[in-house]
């Protein structure tokens, strides 16, 4: 860390999620609030109780390193439906963030809200809010509904649009997490002050053999870790996995996720309508992490055909830090593929024919592993959490990589 600021502020941190959720947003606002609290902000949280990736709430302390916590979402219940489930979502939350802002009885120099969800900021009237305000940007909603076939999608994405916009011109300064999604909210949200800042590494290095159990000997191990959504495309990530493990008998494969799609998936593999050697596993904890992101011999990161701009794969850099080969499933020019290339990480295939990713995980796993260095070297220098702080306090300026 850079050490304590000069000018301690009072911080309100917005977003849903939260310790201990384990993976994604919610870990990195953890990693986030902690940050500003080690320079000497005294920080609070409006969130919700813990309940991502499996949508399903279950009770959270109100007090995390001391850092006090305003949640709310405990008796919530998400619809199955991708959609629904976010619409659900933003609503009750704006109205908890809403709240919560009346009921706290002392004034914040800055608000740092994390979107999505975007209607609470793009709702919250004026005089609630009164102080600086910086919106850090994981996904562009409109560029992911945009993707929804028909009439209905088409609407979802424009509605979705004008929700980012208007949040988003309510902030003083707003970070996105690649260079893609802060060009579109240029140029289409015509925002002025945007800042890039690539996740931050979080991973910390522990034992390699702590889930040598999971992992057979003498076999070559693939793994996707991690949230699995519309994203993701988990039943394509299935196909894959199936034209691995029929064609070659020394090829092991892994899902280690929790959530609805997750489910489905191991329903599909315990009716014997998946292949032999797929394994399915709960999200491990952060002590066998180190592992999980060392042990296999390829890691696979999908991103759906177009949604380049809308979102940058937040566990990137924790799988750059850890060096194991990388395989990008995405749009070729896309950002997620020029990050792999640079880092040198691995390789990245532009199909969404089954077969074709295959091939390449094959290909990769030919080539040697010397990989360790070269992307743990780049994500040191672009992914930090101190030049995320910076940008959150406003103690640097511009666009461009950290």
């Amino acid at each position: 860390m850079n050490g304590r600021d000069s000018d301690h502020e009072r911080i309100l941190l917005v977003s849903p999620f939260f310790d201990p959720e384990p993976i994604s947003t919610g870990r990195y606002n953890t990693y986030l609030a902690r940050g500003l609290r080690e320079r000497g902000h005294q920080v609070e949280v409006v969130c919700s109780h813990p309940f991502y990736p499996a949508w399903r709430p279950r009770p959270g302390a109100d007090e995390v390193d001391g850092i006090p916590l305003h949640r709310g979402g405990g008796a919530v219940r998400y619809p199955n439906n991708g959609v629904l489930r976010r619409a659900t979502l933003e609503y009750w939350f704006a109205r908890h963030a809403g709240r919560s802002l009346r009921n706290i009885q002392h004034r914040f120099d800055r608000m740092v809200c994390v979107i999505p969800p975007s209607l609470f900021l793009a709702t919250a009237p004026g005089r609630q809010l009164g102080m600086r305000i910086v919106g850090i940007v994981h996904d562009l909603q409109g560029i992911h509904a945009g993707k929804t076939q028909g009439r209905a999608g088409r609407l979802v994405a424009g509605l979705a649009d004008r929700l980012d916009a208007r949040a988003l011109r309510r902030c003083d300064r707003v970070i996105c997490l690649s260079h893609s999604m802060a060009d579109y909210a240029t140029r289409r949200l015509h925002l002025n002050d945007v800042v890039v800042r690539y996740p931050f590494v979080t991973l910390a290095e522990g034992a390699e053999d702590a889930l040598d159990s999971l992992f057979l000997p003498g076999q070559r191990h693939v793994v996707y870790a991690g949230a699995l959504g519309a994203k993701q495309d988990p039943e394509f990530l299935l196909q894959v996995f199936r034209e691995l493990t029929r064609s070659h008998a020394d090829v092991d494969c892994h899902f280690f996720s929790e959530g609805p799609s997750f489910e489905r998936i191991r329903a599909l593999l315990a009716t014997g309508k998946g292949a032999p050697r797929i394994f399915t596993h709960p999200l491990v904890e952060d002590a066998d992490t180190w592992a999980l992101y060392r042990r296999p011999d390829v890691h696979l990161v999908p991103q759906g055909p177009g949604l380049g701009a809308g979102s940058l794969p937040s566990k990137l850099p924790n799988l750059l830090h850890a060096g194991t080969p990388v395989l990008a499933i995405c749009d070729a020019d896309c950002e997620l593929a020029t990050v792999v290339r640079e880092a040198g990480a691995g390789a990245v295939v532009d199909s969404r024919d089954p077969g074709a990713v295959a091939d390449g995980v094959l290909a990769l796993m030919r080539q040697s592993r010397e990989i360790h260095g070269r992307s743990a070297a780049w994500a040191s220098e672009n992914c930090s959490l101190d030049a995320l702080l910076d940008s959150v306090l406003e103690r640097n300026t511009g666009l461009g990589r950290q």
